[in-house]
């Protein structure tokens, strides 16, 4: 099972690549990654599982409703004049934004790190929680 899913299209942006080897526009390595996003009465919780990605390699940003997670994988075993039959460990930068269905409030947003897992609970604006109004009866 593999934790990067690479575009489908991957394999045919490799070939375009050598096609158009010295025009300097190419596309890199398009590596995205699988995210978990649960909803909960106060914020949102994103789970992004991110193997081998240190914490130093990794930006997240939040600006309203929208959810930036940036970052570089670093495959040091990566040789370019190696032989290699098959070569799937990808590299490169990676670059996600989500938008969420209410804006968040980024001063209290918290993120961890642990195991290849980066977690994110994102707390929603105060007027973006549900209010309860009490009812008077006359």
């Amino acid at each position: 099972m593999a934790l990067y899913i690479a575009n489908p299209y991957t394999r045919m942006h490799r070939m375009m690549e050598q096609m158009h080897e010295n025009d300097g526009n190419s596309p890199r390595n398009l590596i995205t990654f699988p995210v978990d996003v649960k909803a909960e009465d106060q914020a949102y919780v994103v789970m992004a599982y991110l193997p081998g990605v240190k914490s130093e390699d990794l930006n997240v940003n939040v600006v309203n409703d929208t959810l930036t997670i940036e970052g570089e994988i670093k495959n040091e075993h990566s040789e370019k004049d190696a032989n290699y039959l098959v070569q799937e460990c990808v590299s490169g930068n990676f670059s996600r934004s989500l938008t969420l269905p209410d804006a968040l409030d980024a001063a209290k947003a918290e993120a961890t790190l642990k195991d290849g897992v980066l977690t994110l609970r994102l707390p929603k604006v105060e007027a973006a929680l549900p209010k309860a109004i009490k009812v008077i009866g006359k």
